[in-house]
């Protein structure tokens, strides 16, 4: 049995680019988790933190409340 191919974290970048190029909504979905299907664990996991880095900062732009006037600090 052969070696299975490893991923960094740059290629698996870079893959995802690739599929978000050709591929939008379910089907965008789609497409990752059947290429997250050919991944060993360790590089799935690769997958997982570049997917989520890519989520992370939409959902952190959260308003932050107007600082009070400087006559209240």
């Amino acid at each position: 049995m052969s070696e299975p191919i490893r991923w960094t974290r740059e290629a698996l970048e870079a893959r995802v680019d690739a599929l978000e190029q050709k591929h939008t909504g379910q089907d965008l979905i789609d497409a990752i988790v059947d290429f997250a299907g050919t991944l060993v664990d360790e590089d799935r996991r690769k997958l997982q933190n570049v997917l989520l880095r890519r989520r992370r900062p939409a959902q952190l732009r959260l308003r932050r409340p107007p600082e009070p006037p400087a006559e209240e600090r």
